[in-house]
């Protein structure tokens, strides 16, 4: 028989408006670790649930993404569902979003909004150069962010090419 012991963020409720990896991996880390995490997507579905790879015709991707969460489908322009969200959020302990500052007023996210309606709520939005970048900044794919943020220069196969310093020896013998 096993046992399973529950999780360090057991009890916490999180809400996830993300739509795109980096903020749906933030999702997928808090319900790893126990936290209960409701998933509101488009009533279209989330965009990731559109990438690739994947295996029988669904997204492996989305899949990893959004293991060990529950979804719900809302249409956020309707102020209608946009009441369902906020009575989600009152319950919540935390919201994960990763949209513009233009998204977030259209569909009452503004982290000025959230933080009248929901005082007690922790508001983490995840962005590559955070919501107020230019907007050319706003949406950016994973190798410019990589690079920006130096971690390429790091990687073994981006790492520039130098002479070894004069009279060290080479760390295996040459063949």
């Amino acid at each position: 028989m096993t046992q399973t012991t529950a999780g360090a963020l057991a009890g916490l409720l999180i809400v996830e408006t993300a739509e795109r990896p980096a903020g749906e991996y933030t999702g997928k880390l808090l319900a790893d670790l126990g936290a209960q995490v409701i998933k509101v997507e488009c009533p279209k579905g989330a965009p990731t649930r559109h990438m690739g790879p994947y295996h029988k015709g669904e997204s492996t991707l989305f899949a990893y993404l959004n293991t060990n969460k529950q979804s719900v489908a809302l249409a956020l322009e309707d102020t209608g569902e946009q009441a369902l969200l906020d009575r989600l959020l009152a319950r919540a302990h935390g919201l994960v979003d990763d949209h513009s500052e233009a998204w977030t007023q259209r569909s009452g996210l503004s982290p000025d909004h959230v933080a009248r309606r929901h005082p007690h709520l922790v508001h983490t939005i995840v962005t590559p150069f955070g919501q107020d970048a230019p907007q050319d900044l706003q949406v950016l794919r994973s190798v410019n962010v990589i690079n920006a943020g130096g971690w390429g220069y790091h990687s073994p196969s981006e790492a520039p090419r130098q002479a070894a310093p004069e009279g060290s020896r080479p760390l295996s013998p040459r063949l």
